[in-house]
């Protein structure tokens, strides 16, 4: 089992913790869960499988690569998330689709994306709130 990130690291809240994970290189990972019964994998990892209602899932490691499916940008917003704020789903390299926040300015879908985790707002306390968030693969 992976080790999970705590959801208060330091002066930081951590939002989607179920998701998170350090891998073997001390490195974040995007991790979700594959049912038994119909090897159907998902993001964030559940104790049900939506699909065919088996109570078998197994953690798994996603990858940390994908092309943007779609996105939109939303200029009018909780205070606690940094705005405008960039939303997106991200097709994983095995299929899957991720509902992430987004950084950058710019956004193509069809794009390579890839997996990082950011400070995506503050909470009113001045506390930075990180989450996993999908990129452009070439960091800009």
């Amino acid at each position: 089992m992976l080790e999970t990130l705590d959801r208060a690291v330091g002066g930081e809240r951590l939002i989607g913790a179920a998701a998170i994970a350090r891998g073997a290189n001390g490195e974040p990972v995007l991790l979700g869960c594959k049912c038994t019964a119909c090897q159907k994998e998902m993001v964030p990892p559940v104790s049900v499988c939506p699909v065919c209602g088996g109570e078998d899932m197994r953690e798994a490691v996603q990858p940390d690569e994908g092309v943007l499916y779609s996105y939109t940008v939303v200029h009018v917003g909780p205070k606690r998330f940094r705005r405008p704020l960039a939303l997106g789903y991200v097709d994983l390299d095995n299929g899957v689709r991720v509902f992430s926040h987004l950084e950058g300015d710019t956004f193509k879908i069809g794009e390579r994306m890839k997996f990082d985790v950011a400070i995506v707002g503050r909470d009113p306390d001045e506390t930075d709130l990180t989450g996993y968030v999908f990129r452009k693969e070439n960091g800009q």
